[in-house]
């Protein structure tokens, strides 16, 4: 637990076993934020860290996160009621599914497989009179001059937005710019079905670069300095992703043939970066959500869908 800006913790990096959670942000004004809580399995032990920081229930004045899959929103409706002041900001689009979490339990299973609740713990419900459904542009008052506004970022998830920290000009970017590897100074794509739309997320980079952010708070690996250039080399990184996929969905649509491909551009992307630092690699993880994320967008919109314009 550490504070990485003037009133902004990284109360949990969300580090988790088989499945990396996501990390776990405390915003402090005259009231407090958490942004992204991770899983329920995890958030157990998050009010001790907040107590540690002089953090009571009464504090937590908003949970936000920034899209409602599992890694990142699980602990949602556990946290709602150990604080029962706090409101959930979420977007319009995800609200129904924390009221009703099947299709998220649902959906998450499907994804990571009938162990899913060993992973994560339980998906519980939000009361609906708990929710701020919104759909970009709101305002977030923490008082004491501290205001978070929403950004409707999606492509990676429909419901997927991002906050704008005024005070520090940075970003809680969720998985809308990448995930970081703060140890090789790496972002590779957050690429995840069933939903996931290139033409969107990229939107939703250039929208998020046209803020002049200075820093970005990522959902996976923390926080970053010095952004200049972020979206346009996200772009890049995506649309090279998007090519192998394509050109191995042609040879070849089965999903174990598509993600050896992908798995062999990866391990090459962390080789690189890796050797570059004069540090060993990380293995590759999590290809198979690049691969069903990317299978779907080609399904959807054809193997002939023309992305060149989408540079620059």
């Amino acid at each position: 637990m550490a504070m990485i800006a003037d009133g902004i913790y990284l109360v949990d990096q969300g580090l988790e076993g088989k499945v990396v959670t996501s990390c776990v942000y405390l915003v402090m004004g005259e009231r407090a934020a958490l942004v992204d809580v991770g899983a329920t399995k995890r958030a157990v032990g998050l009010p001790e860290r907040l107590k540690d920081l002089g953090i009571d229930a009464d504090k937590i004045a908003y949970i936000m996160p920034t899209h409602i899959h599992a890694d990142h929103a699980g602990a949602t409706g556990y946290l709602s009621q150990l604080y029962p002041g706090a409101r959930v900001v979420v977007h319009q689009a995800g609200a129904r599914h924390l009221i009703d979490p099947s299709r998220l339990i649902e959906s998450t299973r499907a994804i990571f497989g009938r162990d899913a609740e060993e992973y994560f713990g339980r998906i519980v419900p939000v009361r609906p009179e708990r929710l701020l459904a919104t759909t970009g542009g709101e305002l977030i008052d923490l008082g004491g001059g501290r205001r978070l506004r929403v950004i409707d970022t999606p492509g990676h998830a429909p419901h997927h937005q991002s906050f704008y920290d005024e005070s520090t000009r940075g970003v809680f970017t969720g998985e809308s710019m990448g995930i970081y590897h703060p140890d090789l100074e790496l972002v590779t794509p957050a690429i995840a079905p069933p939903f996931f739309d290139a033409f969107i997320a990229i939107a939703s980079m250039r929208k998020t670069a046209s803020l002049r952010p200075e820093r970005f708070y990522y959902a996976h690996g923390g926080v970053q300095e010095s952004v200049d250039g972020a979206a346009d080399r996200q772009v890049d990184a995506i649309l090279s992703r998007a090519e192998v996929v394509r050109q191995a969905m042609r040879e070849d649509p089965s999903p174990t043939h598509v993600a050896a491909r992908v798995c062999l551009q990866v391990t090459e992307e962390l080789r690189a970066a890796a050797q570059a630092r004069g540090i060993t690699a990380p293995p590759p993880k999590d290809v198979h959500l690049s691969v069903g994320g990317l299978m779907g967008f080609f399904n959807k919109f054809g193997l002939d869908v023309d992305l060149s314009g989408l540079r620059g």
